[in-house]
């Protein structure tokens, strides 16, 4: 027997508890309006040099980050129930797909085709499970590669119960079992983009409204204010460890991604006028964002400080476009909405 279900691409790669509830999602047109209308606020951990820079998507614990969306129906399994009860693992997964449910799962990727690392080196990473083909006797999976990008690959019956049970992914003992809500409904909300986008311009720390439920975080940092933090980094980062660093800056250019396709989605909607430049201005920002991340790269490799020059000097030309072009958005968005009011 074979069933394979849809995955399409996720418009973010580097989180994966981000990337792959998107990749289900995003099958159903259904789901953009609610995208649009999210992912606008980051976040900023300081004294934390790997990784510090998220999306602020909020869980309902209090947590900064947050991978079940609400347009999924979620099961979560201990791998230690699983053992206890004798289940096997790829009956499991292939149950779950027959009945429309993706699974997510940690595994060793020393047991997986091009994985991450070649050679003999085990890591822990988290893939996305798909599909089944008993004729093959392989899975289908979307997980990243070694060229960091996240891609479908066919893994055998064989390998991914090596991978699964293998001792190196203690601590990980989670299996995300999910599908789709088919009768879920949202529309886009302009208000709230508005909303959140003013938050984001004035750095607005938005877990205040959340006092009742969960403690302040300190030493956070929201919106604008991640610009102030990423270069105080950059100005000390021959003192501090950069490892990982880069993904930092390539959030940064996800965020200017999807913040572009949101002003297109705007334009096209009727949102914001046809003969509206915002697209084409945020387009430069986007654009200046994509190299930051490979320009850090270099940096680790040769240790030239003209690069983090460079670097500042880009970060910081994103910045003051942005706060230009998100202030008259927000004016002209602002406007239209109380003239569609009216």
């Amino acid at each position: 027997m074979k069933k394979v279900l849809p995955i399409t691409e996720s418009p973010f790669e580097l989180y994966h508890s981000n990337a792959y509830p998107l990749t289900i999602i995003l099958n159903n047109k259904d789901t953009v309006e609610w995208l649009y209308c999210n992912y606008i606020h980051l976040f900023y951990i300081e004294k934390q040099d790997i990784d510090p820079l998220w999306f602020y998507c909020p869980d309902y614990k209090g947590r900064f980050y947050n991978s079940f969306l609400p347009w999924l129906d979620y099961q979560v399994l201990d791998k230690n129930t699983i053992k206890d009860l004798n289940i096997d693992i790829l009956s499991l997964v292939k149950y779950s797909i027959d009945n429309e449910q993706y699974v997510s799962l940690f595994w060793d990727e020393f047991y997986i085709p091009n994985g991450i690392f070649m050679g003999d080196i085990h890591i822990r990473q988290r893939a996305l499970i798909y599909g089944y083909d008993d004729a093959s006797n392989h899975l289908y999976t979307y997980s990243e590669k070694s060229n960091s990008r996240l891609e479908t690959c066919l893994v055998s019956y064989e390998d991914f119960k090596l991978s699964f049970y293998s001792s190196y992914i203690k601590g990980f003992p989670y299996v995300y079992i999910m599908k789709l809500d088919v009768n879920r409904q949202y529309k886009f909300d302009v208000k709230s983009v508005i909303t959140q986008i003013k938050d984001y311009l004035s750095s607005r720390d938005i877990t205040e409204s959340q006092r009742e439920s969960f403690n302040s975080h300190e030493g956070v940092k929201f919106g604008f204010s991640i610009y102030d933090c990423i270069r105080d980094y950059l100005n000390t980062v021959s003192k501090r460890n950069t490892f990982h660093y880069h993904k930092t800056l390539n959030i940064l250019s996800e965020h200017k991604k999807i913040m572009l396709q949101r002003i297109q989605y705007m334009q096209n909607n009727g949102y914001l006028e046809i003969s509206s430049t915002h697209f084409k201005d945020y387009e430069t920002v986007y654009k200046t964002s994509k190299v930051l991340g490979s320009m850090f790269q270099k940096y680790n490799i040769s240790r030239d400080e003209a690069i983090i020059s460079r670097i500042i000097l880009k970060v910081n030309e994103i910045s003051v476009k942005e706060k230009a072009i998100l202030n008259g958005l927000v004016g002209e968005l602002s406007k239209n909405s109380f003239n569609n009011k009216e």
